[in-house]
């Protein structure tokens, strides 16, 4: 059973990473799915160790009307 708090939508849009710090690195990847709570990158082309800061920035599409 799922048991998430919140809902995760499939959205594939570029996502760029940097990673705070007295290093800054940046990287570029993909989303896998977003939600409320967070979100799943997927190709970053580098690892990024569990706990580390980092900010992100989704670029989304431009509207459409």
């Amino acid at each position: 059973m799922e048991q998430r708090r919140s809902r995760r939508f499939n959205l594939k849009l570029p996502v760029h990473i940097v990673r705070a710090g007295s290093l800054r690195i940046e990287h570029e990847g993909e989303t896998y799915n977003v939600s409320a709570a967070g979100v799943l990158v997927s190709d970053l082309g580098a690892p990024v160790e569990i706990g580390q800061p980092v900010e992100y920035y989704i670029e989304l599409p431009p509207n459409q009307n």
